[in-house]
């Protein structure tokens, strides 16, 4: 998946897992490499700004969806207030810990998903 600063839609296989919400390229989760060297093969670390809930964002878990939103660069993020923020590169967006383990300079935050 190709993504930009100026990205606001993108296609993929929704992956829920309890600390973050992922966009695949590909049906299987079990096959994706986050240190493969071409970007468009990696994931996209989703933010949940929709109004949905986390048990209707997990349902959507295996589904191929379009979201919509905006990029915005991981780095840019705000750190965490605690001790343990500060030991670990934490970052947060509206309270809500992104841990991007899709290991990509953007994450996406999401404000509308389709199935």
């Amino acid at each position: 998946m190709t993504m930009s600063p100026d990205t606001v839609r993108l296609e993929g296989w929704f992956y829920a897992s309890s600390g973050e919400s992922l966009l695949l390229p590909f049906p299987e989760f079990e096959r994706y490499d986050p240190f493969v060297p071409e970007q468009d093969r990696r994931c996209v670390s989703l933010v949940n700004a929709t109004d949905l809930s986390r048990s209707a964002v997990r349902a959507l878990h295996g589904s191929k969806v379009s979201v919509v939103g905006f990029t915005i660069r991981y780095n840019e993020l705000m750190d965490g207030d605690s001790v343990a923020d500060s030991l670990l590169p934490k970052k947060y967006f509206n309270n809500t810990l992104v841990p991007n383990s899709c290991l990509r300079d953007f994450v996406f935050v999401v404000t509308g998903i389709e199935r």
